[in-house]
């Protein structure tokens, strides 16, 4: 009997498990698989970069091209990185200089350097530096352009449209290289000259000069052929268009030199981050050391080849006389200034006074 209970005992726990394994198999058959994980999206690919295109009005190979321009391109492309593609052109390949202002404006070139004497009337502030017996020399014009450009919101109001300065330079003063010596102030009365600006022309007529102006090709010739008995621009000219083999004398005048400016077109400027803009900023300062070493070597590669007998510096007494002469110049310059809502006369005497701070330091 005990036998027996314990059989069916037996008999039903193992038709318990039967069934608790058919339910769990059952189950388990009966459940929903887990949906595989989906695939991780692709990455997006990369922006293309923008095209940023720099124009030189040099050659490749000129000093101008080698220590300001690519330097200010290099930076750029070092600043942007990957987001840019910069892009030096040579010789006037986008424009010239005298459409340089219009050509960033429109975006065909995306940085480039403005010479403000090109476009008369267009950045007012900078005129003064190129009227006669202003600019001193262009170490201290520049560090005083840099003072007065900070003191006076004119400066930067100049700008404000299509471009964005980086920033502005004084360039050589202007000398007086001459088919025959011209030793003295009355020596020059009466010569012709050819002048590679108004504002030289201006000012030579003032000293008694019958003026004209002319491109450096044409002074050239000119010289040459008599027509013109001296050529008044700044070293730099005479070095491009080889004006010493018609016109071996200099008569040292030191006056009225361009100005520049080297900008951005504003369209390209704005896709740069803030962070980038301001390192394009910080470039100013070294931007203005480059166009001053440009300007050395430049020194340092004509001085050498014109015999010492060549120059002929006026005395002291000649130049008070010819200082005396160019203030009328002056003068008028503010009141027009003054008449347009310019701070012309503040901004004159601040760029006397540092000069002469700059000059005694």
């Amino acid at each position: 009997m005990k036998r027996k209970r314990l059989l069916m005992l037996a008999g039903s726990l193992l038709i318990t498990m039967v069934i608790l394994f058919t339910l769990v198999v059952g189950c388990a058959a009966e459940a929903p698989a887990e949906p595989a994980p989906a695939p991780a999206p692709a990455p997006a690919p990369a922006p293309e970069p923008f095209v940023i295109k720099f124009n030189s009005t040099n050659p490749p190979q000129d000093a101008f091209s080698v220590y300001t321009l690519e330097p200010w391109a290099n930076y750029t492309q070092f600043v942007l990185g990957d987001r840019a593609k910069v892009e030096v052109y040579y010789g006037g390949e986008l424009h010239g200089a005298p459409d340089a202002l219009e050509s960033l404006e429109v975006g065909v070139s995306d940085a480039t350097m403005l010479i403000h004497n090109l476009t008369p009337g267009r950045f007012p502030m900078w005129e003064v530096f190129s009227l006669p017996g202003v600019a001193g020399p262009t170490p201290i014009s520049n560090m005083v352009g840099r003072e007065v450009y900070d003191k006076y919101p004119q400066f930067e109001e100049q700008y404000k449209g299509k471009i964005v300065p980086i920033w502005s330079s004084v360039h050589l003063r202007s000398h007086l290289h001459t088919v025959k010596p011209i030793p003295t102030l009355e020596d020059l009365k009466g010569k012709v000259v050819a002048c590679h600006n108004e504002e030289g022309a201006k000012a030579l007529a003032v000293l008694g000069a019958s003026t004209t102006v002319m491109a450096g090709p044409d002074m050239y010739l000119a010289a040459e052929r008599g027509v013109v008995d001296a050529i008044f621009c700044p070293w730099a000219l005479a070095k491009s268009f080889s004006l010493g083999e018609v016109a071996p004398y200099h008569t040292l005048l030191g006056f009225s030199p361009v100005t520049s400016t080297f900008a951005f077109n504003k369209e390209t400027w704005d896709k740069m981050t803030p962070r980038e803009q301001q390192l394009m900023k910080e470039y100013r300062f070294s931007g203005m050391v480059s166009v001053l070493y440009n300007m050395t070597l430049l020194m340092g590669e004509i001085m050498p080849t014109i015999p010492e007998g060549n120059f002929y510096p006026w005395s002291n007494e000649e130049m008070a006389k010819v200082r005396a002469l160019f203030e009328p110049m002056q003068d008028k310059w503010v009141e027009k200034m003054e008449a347009e809502g310019y701070p012309g006369r503040a901004l004159l005497e601040d760029i006397i006074a540092y000069s002469e701070a700059y000059t005694n330091t």
